[in-house]
């Protein structure tokens, strides 16, 4: 066995000698004379030598003996090159050497674009000649071509025009009201299709009507016009469109100032692309040479950029408008880095964009730019596609629910947070394609057909684990009716016992299934994705039920708040925004989170209540609520005047427009409830809707305290009743026994005031 594997090896070192030979000098050992025959004759040192025909080395092999065959491979071994050690610095001199290398590829490819510039003059000849054409034949034909597009738009101005003045006129027949700007806008994007499609029909026809007869040739050229003009003409409707539905109307002078900016940038810019898309396609029909034609391409590809890197700075507003608007509430630091630095990273692109696309056409040719410009229009155009469906969507959702426009319906958030992640994706396979990167078949070469088909599942599996989840927060956040919502955003917050505004049962326990879906979604995703990985799940799934075993043994209390928190929610004890009391703490319910209750004190401190902690509670704002208050009023107090106040004050609360709506039964008198030393309780109560109970108990106080003070009646004070015989104190005794009664008749002093007395004593 070890023979024949010494032989394979020995024939494949002889198979692969004259490789070694051809690059190296070194690759023979000079010590081994080479034996012609076939084996018969021996060297002094009695070793064999191999032949130098490869079609004798199996005859060769075969008549060797187990110390021949050992001491040849030993020999050949020695004799084999060693690999020369590379330097540490090896990868960064192969650095240096291929910037180098492409600099000067690069250098070449300029000095021979610059020889061609001699070729520039044979631009007017190739084109005559490909038009059959003369020169003032020539000018005739674009003189006939700005005619026949001047003409067209001047007979789109003036339709457009009439039309308007036609809609007006029976607008104010009708006695209509202006229109809102919204429908403004639709009548303006109306007129303008009108009017494009008159310029499309009257330059098309000029354009067949030539005074002279035009070859195909020379038609072909002509209309090519047209249509660039057409493309330029669409391209700033498309503008004033995304104005429209991009700016908010309250902001006219934005509306103007970003229309005046688009306008210039966007019919510039497209202008540019169709002039050199055309001037182009018509230099390599005509023969031109490419060096030439890489020139022109080049001039006009750096218009482009100086037209779009001198219109940032005018559409900062596009992006401000509505951030002033308020539409955006919360911000997030990466969005207000890019509210105030957008126009840096737009020109970082415009430039980049204009680099990358020069160097590609060096080494390509004209064709790069065509890429380039794609590119550019993907990268423009995307954003502002997703921001008008986002738009759309929302004007939709808002018309058809009834919802204000500035607060996204769930389904219009899931809806567009969709399709910006499958736009995102959509325009990263399109500019790959653009720039002939097909990532399906780099990765099939590259990495590997197994290797390719994961990353596509487990994108694929990522991608619908997204949608799935977004699809069931929209209905779960549907259900509960709209966002979640935050205690910082309520505008009815206010420093009073119980004041926030109770929610609905769906939207205090739809958070926690909202949370517990997302929990199982992304375990289901993560468990197939490590299938897709080649991951057996078996395993995992086993260890992990002995974990939670292991952890519901460890911790019983928090199983035991969970399990307990599920059941006060399934009986609908407490809901967000209500006033609960649990073992003497108080407060209004502002979280629910797994295993705890979060209650916020109406003076501000927050308590953290565990599910399984909970005894009693006491729920102060379900259905309605009574409120009793007690008055103390003199024993000589007209009982039957202070009941006819009181009935005529709880007549004006229920007809109050502010606080009528929140009573269930009006303002009532108990009458006496009990007497007391100084005077008698009146009892007064009124039944209220939950959480208003405070308010109106304010404005009754108020009411109650003015009313008595008009009628004369008057609120029992302490009194001290002093008796003493007539003519047997003095003067002094007497002041000094009226003393001490004023004394204890006034209330005992505080601590802060006898500190304050303390204070000036000393």
């Amino acid at each position: 066995m070890k023979i024949a594997l010494a032989l394979c090896a020995l024939a494949w070192v002889l198979i692969s000698a004259p490789a070694h030979a051809a690059s190296s000098t070194s690759s023979v050992n000079p010590a081994l004379p080479f034996a012609l025959g076939a084996g018969a004759s021996k060297p002094a040192d009695n070793k064999a030598q191999p032949p130098d025909d490869p079609a004798k080395v199996p005859d060769f092999v075969s008549r060797l003996d187990d110390r021949q065959a050992r001491s040849l491979l030993l020999d050949t071994l020695a004799a084999k090159p060693k690999p020369e050690q590379r330097a540490e610095n090896d990868s960064v001199t192969d650095l240096f050497g291929s910037v180098l290398t492409a600099g000067r590829r690069y250098a070449d490819r300029v000095a021979t674009v610059a020889a061609g510039a001699p070729n520039l003059v044979m631009l007017r000849d190739s084109v005559l000649t490909h038009l059959d054409a003369t020169p003032a034949s020539m000018l005739g034909l674009i003189g006939w071509i700005v005619l026949s597009i001047g003409a067209a738009g001047a007979i789109e101005a003036i339709v457009r025009v009439l039309v308007d003045w036609n809609l007006r006129r029976r607008r104010a027949r009708q006695g209509l009201p202006p229109p809102p700007e919204s429908l403004r806008d639709g009548g303006r994007l109306g007129q303008r299709s009108v009017g494009l499609a008159c310029f499309t029909a009257v330059a098309t026809g000029l354009v067949l009507a030539s005074p002279r007869a035009l070859s195909q040739a020379q038609q072909d050229f002509a209309l090519s016009f047209v249509a660039g003009a057409l493309i330029v003409r669409v391209a700033d409707t498309s503008a004033y469109l995304c104005i429209a539905y991009l700016v908010p109307p309250s902001t006219a002078a934005a509306r103007k100032s970003v229309r005046r900016a688009l306008r210039g940038t966007v019919v510039g810019a497209h202008a540019t692309v169709i002039l050199g898309a055309l001037l182009l396609t018509e230099f390599r029909t005509s023969g031109v040479p490419f060096e030439a034609r890489l020139l022109i391409g080049m001039a006009l590809w750096t218009l482009l950029g100086m037209f779009l890197y001198a219109g940032v700075n005018r559409l900062r507003l596009m992006v401000e408008a509505p951030v002033e608007e308020g539409r955006f509430k919360r911000e997030t630091f990466v969005f207000r880095w890019l509210r105030t630095h957008w126009y840096g990273v737009a020109r970082a692109v415009i430039g980049l964009a204009w680099v990358f696309t020069l160097l590609s056409a060096l080494e390509t040719g004209p064709m790069a730019f065509e890429a380039g410009v794609l590119s550019l229009l993907l990268v423009i155009y995307t954003p502002a596609a997703v921001r008008l469906l986002t738009l759309a969507l929302r004007r939709s959702f808002a018309r058809r629910q009834g919802h204000d426009e500035k607060v996204d319906p769930p389904w219009t958030t899931s809806l567009v947070r969709c399709a910006r992640i499958l736009a995102a994706v959509a325009a990263l396979y399109m500019m790959g394609r653009i720039w002939g990167l097909d990532v399906f078949a780099y990765a099939s070469n590259r990495l590997g057909e197994s290797v390719a088909r994961m990353v596509i599942d487990v994108s694929i599996i990522v991608l619908l684990a997204y949608v799935v989840w977004e699809i069931i927060r929209a209905i779960v956040r549907s259900e509960a009716g709209g966002e979640p919502v935050d205690p910082e955003d309520d505008a009815e917050v206010a420093f009073e016992e119980g004041s926030m505004k109770p929610q609905t049962r769906m939207q205090t326990f739809m958070p926690l299934v909202e949370k517990f879906l997302f929990v199982v979604v992304l375990i289901v995703a993560g468990m197939m994705i490590l299938k897709t990985l080649g991951v057996d799940t078996g395993p995992l799934l086993a260890g992990a039920g002995i974990v939670g075993i292991a952890i519901g043994f460890g911790a019983q209390t928090l199983v035991k708040d969970i399990v307990s928190g599920i059941f006060f929610l399934l009986d609908d004890a407490f809901r967000l925004g209500e006033y609960v009391e649990i073992d003497q703490t108080r407060g209004t319910v502002e979280g629910i989170s797994i295993r705890s209750l979060r209650i916020r004190h109406h003076r501000g401190a927050v308590h953290t209540v565990p599910f399984g902690t909970i005894q009693r509670l006491t729920n102060y704002s379900r259905d309605w609520i009574i409120l009793k208050l007690e008055f103390l009023l003199a024993f000589e107090t007209d009982l039957k005047l202070v009941k006819k106040i009181v009935k005529e004050i709880g007549k004006e609360l229920l007809e109050d427009e502010e606080y009528g709506q929140h009573f269930l039964e009006p303002v009532k008198s108990q009458g006496v409830r009990r007497m007391e030393q100084i005077g008698m309780v009146i009892g007064i109560k009124f039944m209220a809707k939950p959480g208003e109970q405070f308010i109106l108990r304010r404005e009754v106080y108020q009411r109650v305290r003015d009313a008595f003070e008009k009628n004369g009646i008057a609120f029992a004070r302490p009194q001290v009743v002093v008796q003493v015989p007539s003519g047997k104190l003095s003067a002094e005794e007497a002041e000094g026994f009226a003393a001490a009664a004023a004394e204890a008749a006034e209330p005992p002093p505080t601590p802060e005031e006898l500190q304050q007395r303390k204070a000036k004593a000393s």
